[in-house]
């Protein structure tokens, strides 16, 4: 295995790695942590659901399933167009491609979690519509990835262009 190729796997395994990560805690935050963030502290997660509903918890479930399901197969497709044998990308556009990953990832998880997150806030007193730290770091996370992937993207653009303009046939046309 070549170095570059070596180079491209590493960087698609921690890109696994961090959406993996953020569908885990993105999941446990929806879940568990934003509620209990938006209530008083007498009320526990039995309680929360009891008065939300079961149509609120499995609607709930259902998005952050399918939400789950599309971000781990965005990233099996990426890494399958990314890393064919004959032709694998540069570390740095696998690393550009993870960093849109995971901004798409935390963006759609507001919509994933939406519903669970407006009914607490209007059901259960103290009436209020917070997140967790841990919810708010997720956020903070997907929103630093956009900076990183608009910087990545660039390099990686500068490095093909200039392979272009070295390139053998290019020089004797």
């Amino acid at each position: 295995m070549s170095r570059s190729r070596r180079a491209s796997v590493i960087a698609y395994v921690v890109t696994c790695a961090l959406v993996l990560a953020l569908i885990v805690v993105g999941s446990l935050e929806t879940m568990v942590w934003s509620p209990l963030a938006m209530t008083d502290p007498e009320y526990d997660l039995e309680r929360i659901y009891g008065i939300i509903g079961r149509v609120t918890v499995v609607g709930t479930l259902i998005s952050l399933w399918i939400w789950a399901a599309s971000g781990i197969a965005l990233t099996v497709g990426a890494g399958v167009l990314l890393l064919q044998p004959r032709r694998t990308a540069p570390p740095l556009a696998v690393l550009a491609v993870g960093a849109a990953l995971l901004l798409c990832g935390s963006f759609a998880r507001f919509w994933a979690d939406f519903g669970m997150g407006n009914t607490v806030s209007d059901e259960v007193p103290p009436y209020r519509g917070l997140q967790s730290p841990v919810g708010e770091v997720l956020y903070g996370f997907g929103a630093a990835m956009l900076p990183v992937l608009l910087v990545l993207g660039v390099i990686a653009l500068v490095r093909v262009v200039r392979r272009r303009r070295l390139t053998p046939a290019r020089r004797a046309a």
